[in-house]
């Protein structure tokens, strides 16, 4: 099979290999100076450069066939792929302890180490009063050029979302469930 956007398959290689939050991730990709690198490495160097035995036996597995489906789904459906080291990726997030190498999206991507960002969260079953509350504070901040990060679940994230969208501002949801699931499916209206 021949394979088109090495790159991106890659990466999507390495996040199905080591999953979101495995620490290896990290280590790997500052590591080896490029995605091409750490594909092409074995075991041992893997090992050298500080990850498990464990984890190092994984990435020895270089099938792409998995990826390239992934990768055909994701451009069918429109979702584009921000890699680690993409500079649009956030240097903020890369800051963490274990980030992730990929993030998939929906969407227009800015620049966010030029905004300030503010995450807002809260309860599902929230009193009328909380949600207008929650609104107008997300509001507020969105217009003076806050980015608006939530869940997007129902309840506050949903009167963050509505707020930081009626304020004419970029927004941004972190979705629990994988980026082809609309879950809660009442907020499909904030997802698109």
């Amino acid at each position: 099979m021949e394979f088109e956007n090495l790159h991106d398959l890659y990466y999507i290689w390495l996040s199905s290999v080591l999953h979101p939050g495995n620490p290896s991730a990290k280590i790997l990709l500052e590591y080896f100076e490029s995605i091409g690198d750490l594909f092409g490495a074995d075991a041992e160097a893997y090992i050298a450069a500080g990850v498990s035995e464990k984890d190092a036996k994984r990435l020895e597995n270089k099938d792409l066939d998995l990826a390239n489906e992934y990768l055909a789904y994701c451009r069918k459906d429109h979702i584009g792929l921000l890699c680690y080291d993409n500079p649009y990726y956030p240097q903020r997030l890369k800051k963490i302890e274990n980030p992730p190498a990929l993030l998939y999206y929906r969407g227009r991507v800015e620049y966010l180490d030029d905004y300030p960002v503010m995450a807002m969260v809260g309860t599902r079953s929230c009193s009328e009063r909380g949600y207008r509350q929650a609104y107008a504070t997300a509001y507020k901040a969105a217009s003076y050029g806050a980015v608006i990060v939530t869940g997007l679940a129902v309840g506050i994230d949903s009167a963050c979302t509505r707020g930081a969208l009626d304020a004419d501002a970029y927004n941004i949801g972190v979705l629990g469930c994988g980026i082809d699931r609309i879950y809660p499916w009442q907020n499909k209206d904030l997802f698109f």
